[in-house]
This record gives C-alpha cells, structure tokens and sequence, in this order.
C-alpha cells in the first residue's frame, strides 16, 4: 500500500463528513437569506462562501497529506 493511501484511510472521514456538511449548511443558510435580495454582493455571499469552501477542503488536503 503506498503512503499516500495509507494516509488517505488513516484520516477521520466522520469528522470530515461532519464540517463539510455543517459548512455546506451554513451556505445554504445564506443563500436562503439573501436569495430575494435586490442587493448585488448580498446575492453573491453564498457564492463567495462556495468558493472559501473549496479553497478551505483544497488546502486541508494537501496539508493533511504532508508528512
């Protein structure tokens, strides 16, 4: 078994799965506030928010794989 996938198993996947879905909660909670908005980057938030996510679970990542 290569160390990559060694560490890929090795990793809590529940406590994984638990922060993805509250942040994926957490956008769904903006989006549902500001979904009737006329204001522009209010409308966005939830956009902005998405991005902040992939980015976040991008560099936990990698940072986890390090030795």
């Amino acid at each position: 078994m290569t160390p990559l996938l060694r560490k890929l198993l090795a990793m809590n996947w529940l406590l994984v799965a638990v922060v993805t879905s509250l942040c994926l909660f957490g956008i769904y909670a903006i989006y549902s506030a500001t979904w009737m908005r006329t204001d522009v980057e209010l409308t966005e938030a939830w956009h902005k928010q998405t991005t902040w996510l992939g980015i976040g679970l991008a560099v936990f990542f990698v940072t986890s794989l390090l030795h």
